[in-house]
């Protein structure tokens, strides 16, 4: 399981990097825009179609690191009140229903990816943008996401029969209200 936990560790890092490099480009591409708009008075053709499509491959590459920390929004107000066993039986229970929805989405958004670059799917608009791009980057985040979640379920079986500690998201104080 440690290299299983290396390599989960080591692909959703790589895929935040690129999560990263998508935000900085957005950030220049919109800053592009609204130079262009304040200069000529007009939008750069294609930026709305560009910034889009890195916005969504920005959430879904970074899916798989923010899960692997344990950063993900969670409801610790059931398991900070469960005692261990009860809260990993609890977890577990949560983070089984959540990989199958996400093996679910996998399913469904890959064979979107593909029919999309096969069909040569673009939205129209004032660039013709192929949408393939940002299906892909739904799927492959969807797809890195999986085995973080796998192993951080399996923790939580393992942690209902005593073999470790329980895997939980940094715990929170549910009685503290973020301001």
């Amino acid at each position: 399981m440690k290299i299983l936990d290396t390599i989960s560790s080591k692909v959703s890092g790589a895929a935040a990097v690129l999560a990263t490099v998508c935000t900085l480009l957005l950030a220049l591409a919109i800053t592009a825009d609204v130079l262009a708009r304040f200069l000529t008075g007009r939008s750069l053709v294609g930026m709305v179609e560009l910034s889009e499509t890195l916005l969504v491959s920005m959430v879904f590459l970074g899916l798989a690191y923010c899960g692997y920390l344990g950063a993900h929004i969670s409801m610790n107000l059931v398991t900070a009140a469960l005692p261990g066993r009860a809260a990993a039986v609890a977890r577990t229970i949560a983070y089984a229903l959540v990989t199958a929805l996400l093996v679910w989405m996998l399913w469904a958004t890959a064979g979107r990816a593909l029919d999309s670059f096969f069909s040569g799917e673009f939205k129209f608009g004032l660039a013709q943008w192929p949408l393939w791009p940002a299906r892909t980057a739904i799927a492959v985040g969807i797809l890195i996401t999986i085995p973080v979640f796998l192993l951080t379920l399996w923790g939580n079986v393992l942690a209902i029969f005593g073999k470790q500690a329980a895997v939980a998201p940094p715990a929170e104080d549910p009685t503290k209200v973020a301001a």
